[in-house]
């Protein structure tokens, strides 16, 4: 097939007469243009365009024949015949003027930048100079109608309905003329009467003969359209047959030769094309060919002209004939004139003869192929040799320097070569004598290349023309459908022949044993398709054992019908002698949209063309503009599996589609092929105004579900579809709630999303939104952030008074196969997102966490978030809001502790308030907006609470940056409950390891006793303690200030929450730490370990004495201390940012545990020291309901030091010098723990699990520790005092003392040390010690 290129070209005429023109014809050749207009007849050389004879009439000739009207071609191009108006026929000779070399002068621009650098750029090929005179005219009975040109004659239609038959030289052929009402004319051939026109004044207006179909087509000036034929190509008189095509509104008509089409234009815009029933002899229907209605609207008019595009030759190659690339599509070779030419792509260069006269004395003809061999690949071609005047075989080496006769291989043919192919080794060759002939190729000693001959058939029994044959080709492919195997020993070579648009396979068969060697014959031949243009060939060498389906299949493409392929059905494993009544292949038809160029079989992808045109104006200002098309071409592709699974699933073949398949799902289109299988179906049944006997759409979404995609392909149909189409699709057995929680348990949520809105187009708004609520807890469970921002968004949008709205009007009895019911009863009232979506805000948080922002101006959040766009108006209603039946959720940031006796209530799963969903009924009122945020503060509440209970730190982080809530204030609720941490150690290594913060290495600097060297800066750092005595005491007076303050240097400040921990400035002092008596140390009998550090306890009077003070070491202190608090590798700057952003966070929520956890995981000493600030602040100002509940988090706090300097001492050596500068904090605490008990203080060790781990800072193995200590004694029982003993080897023993003994010894001391005097230890007393190990209370 052929399509307009780019714009038109416009050729300029010679102005010598009439501008008007009435036709244009080429000659047989396609080398010259006839162009004839009402006084002139111009002759044009096509390349280039330019006018090369022209004559002009004189006005006596007009006047005495009339205007010109239609021009014919001698078929040697000696001579031209034009009819007249006034009933002439002039004959005009065209001769060739011999001694004139060229008829135009090539010269360059004069432009320097468009000159031709070299000679080869000019066009080597000179126009000939031609003579045009006019010969003779004779007159014609009653004028001309019709011309066409047979052979050596031409024939004339005229007004009296005569066919007349003039030879070239003026003598009319009288024996051979025709009279329309003599013919017979009937239906088809074996009609038993046949009656001639009858009705007076009939003539012919149109004649186009054909001598590949023998007959003429011809136009009725009534509109009928009919085909002429005879027995004999002489047509006489007495054998003419006229055949009637069923049109009555026929314009103008065209033959295609090599295809047998005969095609008639309408008065309605389209073309019929019939083709010649080989049965019946009429004429059969092909195809209908209409215009556009996108390029042409409206009605564009009856069609006024017809021709078929020519083959063997293009105008935008010219003068190339044949092009062909080798198997790696390295090498070119192109044909032209004379000759052919190679060229490389890797060089970049041309590979031309070396002798000209050698191209010039040979035209290739019939084709050109490449032939890969052991030694080198060869250029095969079919050829004519001018100077022998013969029809040859060459076969060109690729690799020599130059291109050679000598090296060439010549098989003379005895008739002209049509076709060339090849199929491994093997050379098919076509000539015109309908011969078929069979060549293997063998090399030579010498290295050269033989043809010999193995088998000639004779095909022109078919009964046709030789230029019928369309395409001959070899292939593997049969009747029998076992799987073949590339490079096999015994392939089989059968020919595929297109003869006139039919393929016939011919298949060889081998003799018997008994017959003679090689009497292998070929079988009768077997129509298998119609209508065929183009037929592909799976490549024998290429056969893919998992897609045998594909790569053993034959494609045709059968123009206006569309693709079709001949597949392979394999049987299934032992089914064998079953269903023999079964094809062992099937053609399966389906429609394109693109014309097909070629097909990848194993890829199952079309690749070809498609075309557009654009229509312009031809000038801006001229009155009366026409328009210019301007003609598109654009490559395109086409994937073709669903064509085939739908067409064999429509025949019950779904299990062979399904073993196409299941080779073809690693295809990265292979999903899309079954949602365009599924589209189309749903598309076909669901608008078809008839009901459907044998819906396709149940069957299809079984097949589907047999794959992964399911889904997938599901929900991407149905989001493509008109929502009224909907039903008719999850009628057929998908319900979509089924398929939103197979969604949510195979944890695909962004498909579960996707259902959801179709859940909200299909259920009451109250279902939707209890599925949207399911769907954001699986989406925060599973940080999918932005799919849960969305959500939250979906949520907010709903309008509360539709959530009490009736279902909408869907009919889930509408099945597939009913007629479907009106669209307009079918459609919802959807809920709109885009006015009742909240407007984006950029929140603080997303711009800290995502982006890792190190400025925290202080109070730039309020309560640590954005508020909540409705927090206003539902500030009562939060407060009355219960999450149980015995638990109110507070408002304030006051420490509570549960109810004496009773543990906190468990949290709930399910997010609506009172373990209830909101619902909306007919007999309430709609519901204040503001429980809708509510709702969603709840669930993003309960999120929280998991992500804390679970210590995931950088979920949370990301959740706060996506969503505007009042984070601060959450987190402040929970810090007695899913904010408390009961493991520090676990809870640091949670941090590490979410956020890739690498542990801290110990030093490899040597350790040397304090007593024998100098005391160096770090030590000196970690014997400091930083006093915050002088402190005043914090108030927190109730402000009636709005919740943002400014200060006076600009800063946004926030008012403390009442009765919780206070963040405030202190005026902190470095000072050496000398150790009190209520300070205390557990140490072991053998080498004592001391967490209060032994060395720094015995030196603490020489650093005292020192020189060091605070002003004069202020600068080198905070420098040791950075040097301590770096992280000695340097970890990801993002982590760094994001983890100070949560300390930030956690500090500002009062929520200790955690922000200890963070200071300590960053190592920064002031960051501790601030909240040993806090705490201090709160335990000094808080009132007595909250006192107890304050100082068990101060407890906590020291405990969990404590506990960490144990862990940094045993497990993790590099966290200890860190502890050791942050240890004198404990003493801080626990001061302001002694003054606020009830009575003697227990000590109290409680040694959890000691199971083995490997520790994450050091590398070694160790026992895990929890240690509680100071625990009020009045909470525990006498059973529980188990005193846990730490050895130098790092593992805990528990001493049972007998109960009466522990308690008086441990509360004698304990009172002591509450009344600040020291212990002495009296000589005759020992320590309580068992079994050698010991604790000492000092």
């Amino acid at each position: 097939m052929y399509y307009p290129v780019n714009w038109p070209r416009v050729i300029r005429l010679p102005v010598l007469g009439s501008p008007v023109i009435h036709h244009v014809v080429c000659n047989r050749d396609k080398i010259l243009v006839a162009v004839l207009s009402s006084d002139t007849l111009t002759i044009l050389y096509n390349k280039p365009c330019v006018p090369v004879a022209c004559l002009k009439r004189d006005a006596k000739s007009l006047e005495e024949h009339g205007e010109n009207q239609e021009v014919e071609w001698k078929p040697d191009s000696s001579a031209i015949a034009v009819t007249t108006s006034k009933g002439y026929l002039s004959f005009y000779e065209l001769s060739f003027v011999s001694d004139q070399q060229h008829l135009y002068e090539q010269r360059d621009s004069t432009i320097p930048g468009l000159r031709r650098e070299s000679a080869e750029l000019y066009i080597k090929d000179s126009v000939p100079a031609f003579t045009l005179k006019l010969s003779q005219t004779i007159p014609i009975d009653t004028g001309a109608t019709g011309l066409v040109c047979i052979r050596d004659e031409l024939m004339v239609a005229t007004k009296y309905g005569h066919v007349l038959r003039y030879y070239w030289n003026g003598t009319l052929n009288r024996d051979y003329c025709l009279d329309l009402r003599r013919v017979p004319f009937c239906v088809d051939q074996l009609a038993a009467r046949a009656v001639p026109i009858t009705e007076p004044n009939t003539f012919i207006t149109q004649i186009d003969y054909s001598p590949l179909l023998g007959g003429f087509a011809v136009v009725l000036n009534d509109g009928r359209g009919a085909f002429l034929t005879a027995t004999t190509l002489k047509f006489d008189p007495n054998q003419v047959q006229g055949i009637w095509a069923p049109l009555d509104d026929v314009t103008c008509t065209a033959i295609n030769h090599r295809y047998r089409l005969v095609a008639f234009g309408r008065r309605n815009t389209h073309t019929d094309v019939y083709t010649i029933d080989e049965t019946t002899g009429g004429l059969q229907l092909s195809h209908t060919l209409q215009l556009s209605s996108k390029d042409f609207p409206g009605s564009p008019g009856p069609v006024q002209l017809l021709k078929w595009s020519p083959d063997a030759y293009m105008a935008g190659n010219w003068p190339l004939r044949f092009a062909t690339l080798d198997a790696k599509c390295e090498n070119l070779a192109v044909a032209g004139r004379t000759g052919f030419a190679l060229y490389s792509f890797s060089t970049r260069r041309w590979k031309l003869f070396g002798n000209e006269s050698q191209e010039r004395d040979f035209v290739v003809a019939g084709g050109l192929l490449w032939l890969s061999t052991k030694v080198q690949p060869h250029v095969v071609m079919g050829c004519y040799n001018i100077g022998a005047d013969r029809d040859e075989i060459r076969l060109y080496p690729r690799d020599n320097a130059r291109l050679d006769n000598a090296f060439c291989t010549v098989q003379q043919v005895t008739g002209q070569i049509l076709l060339l192919n090849l199929m491994g080794d093997t050379l098919l060759v076509y000539t015109s004598d309908c011969h078929i002939s069979l060549f293997e190729t063998e090399t030579s000693g010498n290295g050269q290349l033989q043809l010999s001959r193995t088998q000639e058939i004779d095909v022109s029994t078919l009964g046709l023309h030789p230029a019928c044959l369309v395409a001959a080709t070899l292939t593997s492919l049969s009747h029998a459908t076992e799987p073949q195997q590339p490079h096999g020993p015994s392939r089989q070579q059968n020919i595929l022949l297109n003869v006139c648009g039919r393929v016939l396979l011919i298949q060889r068969n081998e003799g018997s044993d008994d017959s003679e060697e090689g009497s292998a014959y070929y079988s009768a031949p077997t129509v298998l398709a119609s209508s065929v243009e183009i037929l592909w060939v799976p490549n024998p060498d290429r056969l893919c054992p998992r897609k045998p389906h594909l790569t053993q299949a034959l494609w045709l493409c059968c123009g206006a019908h569309g693709m079709r392929v001949w597949l392979p059905l394999y049987p299934r494993e032992g089914d064998k002698g079953h269903h023999a009544f079964m094809s062992k292949r099937i053609m399966l038809p389906f429609q394109l949209h693109i014309y097909p160029l070629s097909v990848l079989f194993e890829e199952a992808i079309l690749i070809g063309v498609e075309t557009d045109t654009l229509l312009y104006p031809s000038s801006a200002t001229s009155e009366n503009p026409w328009l210019i098309p301007l003609c598109v071409l654009e490559r395109n592709s086409q994937v073709y599996l669903h064509h085939i699974f739908r067409q064999l699933i429509r025949r019950n073949l779904g299990f062979h589609a399904w073993e196409i398949a299941r080779g073809c799902t690693a295809l990265p289109y292979f999903s899309h092929s079954l949602e365009l299988l599924l589209h189309e179906v749903l598309e076909e049944e669901a608008t078809s105004k008839e009901p459907i006997p044998d819906a396709l759409l149940p069957s299809v979404l079984e097949f589907i579900q047999e794959f992964p995609v399911y889904l997938k392909t599901v929900v991407q149909c149905a989001r493509k579809t008109e929502v009224a189409l909907w039903p008719y699709l999850f009628g057929a057995g998908a319900n979509p709630r089924q398929l939103f929680q197979r969604c949510l348990d195979s944890k695909q949520l962004d498909l579960a999303a996707s259902y959801l809105i179709i859940l909200q187009n299909m259920e009451p708004v109250s279902i939707s939104r209890q599925y949207a609520t399911v769907l954001l807890d699986a989406a925060l469970e599973n940080c999918s952030w932005d799919l849960a921002k969305e959500l939250v968004r979906f949520l907010r949008a709903i309008d509360p008074s539709d959530a009490d709205s009736a279902t909408p009007s869907f009919s889930s009895s509408w099945k597939p196969g009913s007629a479907p019911s009106p669209a307009g009863s079918l459609l919802p009232a959807k809920i709109s997102l885009g006015s009742q979506t909240p407007p984006v805000s950029p929140n603080p948080e997303d711009f800290n966490f995502l982006l890792g922002s190190t400025v925290h101006r202080p109070g730039s959040r309020a309560a640590g978030s954005m508020k909540s766009p409705s927090s206003d108006a539902s500030t009562g209603i939060h407060r009355e809001i219960t999450r149980s039946m015995s638990e109110t959720i507070p408002m304030s940031k006051n420490y509570s502790s549960p109810p004496t006796g009773k543990e906190p209530p468990p949290r709930k799963k399910s997010a609506p308030v009172n373990s209830h969903p909101i619902t909306i009924t007919a007999d309430h009122d709609p519901p204040d907006p503001s429980l809708e945020e509510l709702f969603m503060d709840l669930i993003l509440q309960r999120h929280v609470r998991r992500l804390l209970s679970a210590g995931r730190l950088r979920d949370l982080g990301y959740l706060a940056a996506h969503f505007e809530c009042p984070l601060v204030s959450w987190l402040s609720r929970e810090r007695m409950r899913a904010a408390r941490v009961d493991d520090f150690v676990s809870a640091i290594r949670r941090l590490h390891a979410d956020f890739t913060w690498p542990f801290p290495v110990v030093s490899t600097l040597p350790v040397r006793k304090f007593s024998n060297r100098s005391i160096s800066l770090e030590e000196k750092l970690q014997a400091l303690e930083v006093d915050v005595s002088a402190a005043p005491a914090m108030t927190t007076p109730v402000s009636s200030d709005p919740p943002f303050q400014l200060r006076h240097n600009g800063e946004v400040s926030h008012p403390p929450v009442n009765g919780g921990l206070l963040l405030q400035t202190v005026e902190a002092q470095l000072k050496p730490h000398v150790p009190s008596q209520e300070e205390w140390s557990i140490q072991s009998e053998g080498d004592q370990i001391s967490l209060a550090g032994e060395d720094r306890l015995n030196d603490l009077d020489s650093l005292q004495e020192s020189s060091w003070g605070v002003h004069s070491i202020t600068t080198e202190a905070a420098s040791a201390a950075s040097a301590l608090c770096d992280p000695p590798l340097k970890a990801n700057a993002q982590a760094e940012l994001q983890l100070r952003y949560l300390l930030q966070l956690f500090t500002e929520a009062d929520c200790l545990d955690w922000a200890l956890v963070l200071a300590l995981v960053l190592r920064d000493a002031m960051a501790v020291l601030r909240l040993v600030s806090m705490a201090r602040s709160a335990l000094t100002s808080c009132q007595p309901p909250n006192q107890a509940a304050t100082i068990e988090i101060v407890t906590r706090l020291r405990d969990a030091l404590l506990a960490l300097s144990h862990w940094a001492e045993t497990d993790c050596q590099g966290y200890r010098p860190f502890m050791n500068v942050i240890y004198g904090q404990v003493g801080i605490l626990t001061k302001l723990i002694l003054p606020h008990t009830n009575g003697p203080l227990s000590l109290l060790l409680e040694a959890n699990s000691t199971s083995e781990s490997a520790s994450q800072g050091s590398g070694t193995k160790s026992r895990h520790t929890s240690v509680t200590l100071l625990t009020p004694l009045d909470r525990v029982t006498e059973e529980d005092m188990d005193i846990p003993v730490f050895k130098a080897n790092g593992k805990v023993d528990k001493l049972n003392l007998p109960s009466e003994g522990a308690a008086l010894q441990l509360t004698q001391q304990l009172e002591q040390s509450t009344k600040k005097e020291p212990v002495i230890q009296q000589p005759d007393e020992p320590p309580i010690t068992q079994q050698g190990s010991g604790c000492i209370i000092s």
